[in-house]
């Protein structure tokens, strides 16, 4: 009957079309900044490589040591990422002297790590070296290596 009179029918339709991106979100824990917090005014911290701001391993040599000294190292930690982190923990620290140094450095304290730490958040901690009083002088020249990792996980 439509047809016969003339009177036209249509449908009429629309759409959209979304075109985009999803990317994942980063952790990532950087070192950005070490320096010598307490001990003789002498001692300072050198050779850091990579340079800070670093992830990943960052080497550096501390001294000079002298028998009795006790050296306090500031670490600045940051959540370069752009997810927090959770259940921080430190690994270690371990010291290794090496061969023919015995045992005559130790470490003598170690600061806190958060549990958590949110993107674009940072926290300072130290850790301590210590060089035994009362060493001869067979022990000059004497190094170590101390070694630790800071570890974290994806949480909200």
């Amino acid at each position: 009957m439509l047809a016969a009179t003339g009177i036209g029918y249509a449908v009429f339709s629309s759409s959209i079309i979304l075109n985009g991106e999803s990317s994942a979100g980063t952790l990532t824990l950087e070192i950005t900044n070490l320096l010598v917090q307490s001990g003789p005014n002498y001692v300072s911290i050198t050779d850091i490589s990579p340079p800070l701001p670093s992830g990943g391993n960052v080497n550096f040599i501390v001294g000079p040591f002298a028998p009795g000294d006790n050296v306090v190292i500031a670490y600045t930690v940051l959540n370069a990422g752009s997810l927090p982190a959770t259940s921080l923990t430190t690994v270690g620290p371990s010291i290794i002297n090496k061969p023919g140094c015995d045992t005559i450095f130790g470490i003598s304290s170690v600061g806190t790590t958060p549990l958590s730490l949110g993107a674009g958040d940072s926290f300072t901690s130290t850790i301590g070296i210590e060089l035994h009083s009362g060493i001869g002088n067979q022990f000059e020249g004497c190094t170590a290596t101390v070694t630790f990792s800071i570890t974290g996980s994806v949480g909200s």
